[in-house]
């Protein structure tokens, strides 16, 4: 089975903490069939700590982040 990242392939934790980091192949998450990216190796942990606010907050800011 293949994945496409999510988020462009950006850090989903940066992005939910409104800022922009490319994510790093080496540290990801797979949650519901979707495959996330993280800058850091702690960044699945700190995402999977509330999984669904992260995402409410990532995709709201991925426009703001991702476009500068």
């Amino acid at each position: 089975m293949r994945y496409a990242p999510q988020f462009a392939g950006f850090c989903a934790v940066a992005l939910a903490r409104e800022t922009s980091t490319k994510g790093n192949p080496e540290y990801w998450l797979l949650s519901e069939g979707k495959l996330y990216l993280f800058g850091k190796p702690i960044g699945p942990a700190l995402f999977q700590q509330d999984i669904a606010g992260n995402l409410v907050k990532a995709e709201q800011n991925r426009p703001r982040t991702v476009n500068r």
